[in-house]
């Protein structure tokens, strides 16, 4: 296991410093045997402020028993470099049940936080944008389903949340059907389709919009459509 995996396994005493490690460890601190790293601790390996962290994490599971379970952690390098981790740590013990130190395996997920990240980033953005720029703007599935709809649009339909809302609840005069077939949902991809659809509220607004059939797939199999308000 130590000489296969790609996870970073570990065993560490009372004091934190390294006693057995896996051969992903030995290239994570970019040595070449397993004897380089024996004896010493994380603050040996360039990443001082997140083995303040995890010493502090282990000398509490050394006091309390009580393991850490798929934690997520930021890793700050000393030269600037930063990489996250799901980590799961337990108390190290003895043939008679005594804690003698910690061990733990640590998984790489940066890509996944980088992507979580960037994610939570364009959220912020397009709520900033939505809201110093009251557009409209909806998107929806290839089934009708209504996945957003901004500000703009729910506040004229006096909708709070938008539940289970479909095309047809949004939009009055027109079935979804016929609207699909309008803008030749099939054939147009990824191309500008202009059209005017019917507001479903009291002053039957109309709204000019450009529309786009997505031609990428969901991880559920559908597609989207994007109505933007002109």
């Amino acid at each position: 296991l130590l000489t296969s995996t790609q996870d970073h396994i570990y065993f560490k005493d009372k004091d934190s410093r390294f006693i057995r490690v896996s051969n992903s460890m030995t290239e994570l601190f970019n040595k070449k045997e397993e004897k380089e790293i024996i004896g010493k601790s994380d603050f040996d390996f360039g990443f001082e402020e997140h083995a303040k962290v995890a010493f502090a994490d282990e000398q509490n599971i050394i006091k309390t028993g009580n393991p850490l379970i798929d934690v997520i952690e930021k890793e700050t390098w000393d030269d600037g470099r930063i990489s996250w981790v799901s980590t799961t740590k337990n108390p190290l013990r003895d043939l008679d049940g005594n804690i003698v130190g910690t061990f733990g395996i640590s998984r790489d997920v940066t890509k996944n936080k980088e992507v979580e990240l960037e994610m939570v980033k364009h959220k912020e953005w397009f709520e900033k944008f939505f809201k110093f720029y009251p557009v409209g703007f909806l998107v929806l599935n290839q089934k009708g389903a209504v996945c957003f709809a901004s500000d703009r649009i729910l506040s004229k339909l006096n909708i709070s949340d938008l539940g289970n809302s479909s095309f047809e609840e949004m939009f009055s005069q027109k079935k979804f059907t016929d609207f699909l077939v309008d803008i030749d949902h099939e054939n147009t991809k990824d191309s500008e389709v202009e059209l005017s659809l019917t507001l479903n509220e009291k002053d039957k607004t109309v709204l000019n919009l450009t529309i786009i059939s997505g031609s990428q797939e969901n991880e559920d199999g559908t597609s989207n459509i994007f109505l933007i308000q002109k």
